[in-house]
């Protein structure tokens, strides 16, 4: 999927869009000697969604940006939770200020 999203990032549009990775049985701690293309990160383990949404708030702002932030997950019922929960409790004034916080989420389980 590097490619596909590599391409996304990578498009010439007036978004700022970045991907990052969260792989959560990783055997490594760090991906130093991985070479992904600009806008890509990858991260050992779980993220902490608030301060990851706080962040994407903070970078738009200082952007000047009034577009929105939208957030995307496709995880299983109790990540999913989690990251709805991050959004549901971010402040409203802050949401409002970078024109609206938009959720997406795809649910999967066993």
């Amino acid at each position: 999927m590097i490619t596909q999203l590599a391409s996304i990032v990578e498009s010439d549009t007036s978004a700022c869009v970045r991907v990052q990775v969260f792989y959560t049985h990783a055997i490594s701690t760090t991906f130093d000697r991985m070479v992904l293309p600009r806008g890509i990160t990858l991260f050992p383990g779980r993220p902490k969604f608030d301060k990851l949404l706080d962040t994407a708030v903070a970078d738009m702002l200082s952007a000047g940006g009034t577009s929105g932030v939208f957030v995307g997950v496709c995880d299983p019922v109790t990540l999913a939770k989690a990251i709805v929960g991050a959004v549901g409790t971010a402040d409203a004034r802050v949401r409002k200020s970078v024109g609206g916080v938009e959720l997406h989420e795809e649910i999967f389980g066993w």
